[in-house]
């Protein structure tokens, strides 16, 4: 089947959908053909990559989206067929020396700093606490008392801050990791 016959059966597969959703999936399936192409592989190779048509339609019909195995299978054919750009490969190397990798350990160093400063707060709170209630403070238990509650609240604040940190750490970890594949592979135009 070419790509006319499969987009044509597509098409037809389709009715029942709004005509933008239909034109929007025509035209995904459009630029799949035309980047296999691209690629040097012939329109019956990619219509018989992207399987039967009505099971396409289907899964566009429960998600009308481009079903995941069609994008990671087109990425992994760009991939496969285009090596790594030398100067792509050379500046990721020399970011993630440079750049990366020191900043990486800078915030890992703080935020470990965090940690620790939030269990000697936790730990001071919790000695105010118990010593207020034991009365190791004489006349100063209500002092001692309000004094544990800040820090227990400080130490929420600390808590969040260090969660939020390591949290954002690491998803720009990983887009920093993909942002390099793609470098690598593409290069930097």
């Amino acid at each position: 089947m070419n790509k006319k016959e499969y987009l044509d059966s597509l098409e037809k597969e389709l009715e029942g959908m709004s005509y933008k959703d239909a034109k929007d999936i025509l035209g995904d399936i459009t630029e799949h053909f035309d980047a296999g192409i691209a690629n040097g592989k012939s329109e019956e190779e990619i219509a018989e990559s992207l399987g039967s048509v009505s099971e396409l339609a289907q899964e566009f019909k429960k998600g009308l989206k481009l079903p995941a195995v069609i994008k990671n299978k087109q990425k992994f054919e760009e991939a496969k067929t285009s090596g790594p750009d030398t100067f792509g490969v050379i500046f990721v190397v020399l970011m993630a020396i440079f750049v990366i990798i020191p900043a990486w350990v800078a915030v890992f160093a703080a935020l470990f700093l965090i940690a620790a400063s939030f269990i000697g707060i936790l730990a001071l709170a919790i000695t105010l606490g118990m010593g207020a209630i034991l009365g190791w403070f004489r006349g100063f238990t209500l002092a001692a008392i309000l004094g544990a509650v800040t820090l227990l609240i400080f130490d929420i604040f600390v808590f969040v801050i260090m969660f939020l940190g390591f949290k954002y750490l690491f998803k720009l970890t990983g887009m920093y990791i993909d942002w390099n594949k793609k470098i690598w592979y593409q290069g930097l135009g």
